[in-house]
């Protein structure tokens, strides 16, 4: 199977960002000013479709616009070949049509709100061909579900200034202020030389809360405003629609000139999201959450996706979005306040927490679950499972809330991090409650008369705490090797992220204050 090289966006060097950047601020905004991190993507390097992402449809309905194609799942229409999806149009009788292709959509299975959207495709060209990659709206009749059409192409001439193969199409539909169906966007501009089926070209859209662009190539070439009141459409996931349809109201019909079969080359899919390399987690409000205590599901840390929680879809898909703008699912949890909902395996949430005094605490978790399937979690404390890990059982409704048991954990005083993990579908979360059982002056996190270092050994992350805080510390770590891979001065907590690209092994910490220094032996598992 073929192995792709692309360009990454991810991997363009800091100096040509830099020019990009600078050049954004003097106001070319046709330029991808935006530092993008893959967020998801299929290359079709696979031997088949990926059925739990891609609905293959089958039908003769004509697409709702008089188009004369039938829909199949054969491999004549639809393959996977050299790491491309190909669909291919044919001319030939079958069953109720005399031409057929394919059309492929995500929905129920994959959808995004937000982001840049994009494929790499080469597409077909002449009279009567219209491919297509397009998102719609996961609820509400069309147009009130919304669509937005990436990429469109009319064929050939037979449609007047519309057709064109070196012509492509940017659009979205909606329902107006006056509940009327409308449609805004534009053609880009024609292409230099040559047709879009000469060669591979990049569609994409860059979508957030307030405004949709449309690039092609990496070049924006139209942008619309969605922060009318009317546009709710544009606030909820949409999924990915890939077809090529073959005449119809737009196009017109094939004729003698149209050449068969005809093909699209669809390279790959991908999502980004707005890079969060820069982001820097902190607590909800400015302040950790205090243990002993109780904290609210919905209050994790700031930080966004991949930071300060990792939420695996899109979009708020809760009913009190406008509590944190933020992809978690929060909701009315039907008591005058909110919970986090939703959550699925895989999914976890972070807080900055101030455990008061050292001691063993009782745990408890505010729940609820209104399906068959039992969900599960775990708590851990800078990467260290404390307490149990535990089921959610039906409670009777997703709002019919039960206190579980996590039993109790060994906290150190102090501030860390803790982490709700979800190891199964499906359950909601209300609130934690860390109460003190037995309290003492030893903790079980290592440490001397300069610093906490927690934990050790350590798998990704690595945390060092200065004992009196507001003393500026130097901090350096180095390898077996003597080679320094770390330094840093702080007057408080410092995470160590980088040690999670360290090799496993035997690791030295040096901490100096004034003229005390320390070194400690530090293992990564």
């Amino acid at each position: 199977m073929m192995t792709k090289t692309l360009p990454n966006p991810q991997k363009t060097s800091f100096f040509k960002k830099a020019i990009l950047c600078f050049l954004c601020i003097l106001g070319y905004s046709n330029l991808p000013c935006q530092d993008w991190e893959l967020y998801w993507q299929d290359e079709f390097d696979q031997n088949s479709l990926d059925l739990s992402t891609w609905n293959i449809e089958v039908n003769d309905l004509g697409g709702y616009n008089n188009e004369l194609q039938y829909y199949t799942d054969r491999p004549e229409n639809i393959k996977l070949e050299d790491g491309h999806l190909v669909i291919t149009g044919r001319k030939e009788d079958y069953l109720t049509r005399e031409y057929t292709s394919a059309r492929i959509n995500s929905r129920g299975k994959r959808s995004f709100q937000y982001g840049k959207m994009e494929a790499r495709m080469k597409l077909p060209y002449g009279n009567g061909m219209w491919p297509a990659f397009w998102m719609m709206g996961n609820t509400g009749q069309w147009p009130a579900c919304g669509e937005i059409d990436i990429m469109e192409l009319v064929g050939g001439n037979a449609c007047g200034y519309d057709c064109g193969d070196n012509k492509s199409h940017g659009y979205m539909w909606y329902k107006n202020a006056a509940n009327l169906d409308e449609s805004t966007g534009t053609m880009a501009p024609l292409l230099e030389s040559g047709k879009y089926a000469d060669d591979f070209h990049l569609f994409a859209v860059e979508w957030n809360e307030t405004s949709i662009k449309w690039l092609i190539d990496d070049v924006v070439f139209h942008e619309e405003d969605i922060s009318a009141d009317y546009l709710t459409e544009f606030y909820q996931p949409f999924y990915f629609l890939l077809n090529v349809a073959i005449g119809g109201d737009w196009p017109k019909s094939p004729d003698a000139s149209t050449v068969f079969p005809q093909k699209m080359l669809v390279d790959y899919v991908r999502v980004y999201k707005p890079s969060t390399s820069g982001n820097e987690q902190n607590p909800y409000g400015g302040t950790a959450q205090i243990i002993p205590g109780t904290i609210e599901a919905e209050d994790f840390d700031e930080g966004g996706q991949g930071v300060a929680y990792n939420e695996t879809t899109t979009a708020n898909q809760g009913d009190a979005p406008g509590y944190r703008n933020t992809e978690v699912d929060i909701e009315d949890n039907g008591l005058g306040g909110n919970n986090v909902g939703y959550i699925t395996k895989g999914e976890w949430l972070e807080y900055t927490v101030n455990v008061i005094e050292s001691g063993v605490y009782n745990i408890m978790a505010t729940v609820s679950n209104g399906d068959p399937q039992a969900g599960a979690f775990h708590l851990e404390m800078d990467e260290i499972l404390i307490g149990q890990s535990v089921a959610v059982q039906n409670t009777g409704g997703w709002t019919s809330w039960t206190e579980v048991s996590l039993g109790t954990a060994e906290l150190g005083a102090g501030e860390h991090i803790l982490r709700f993990y979800a190891d199964d579908v499906y359950f909601n979360l209300d609130k934690l409650a860390f109460s003190i059982v037995t309290a003492n002056t030893t903790s079980l996190l290592k440490r001397d008369n300069h610093a906490l270092v927690f934990p050790n050994p350590f798998h990704s992350s690595l945390s060092v705490q200065p004992i009196e805080q507001g003393h500026l510390m130097h901090v350096e770590v180095f390898n077996a090797h003597g080679s320094k891979v770390f330094e840093t001065q702080t007057l408080e907590r410092v995470r160590i992220k980088e040690a999670k690209s360290w090799s496993p092994g035997v690791y030295f910490l040096k901490t100096t204050q004034g003229d005390d220094t320390k070194i400690r032996t530090i293992v990564k598992e």
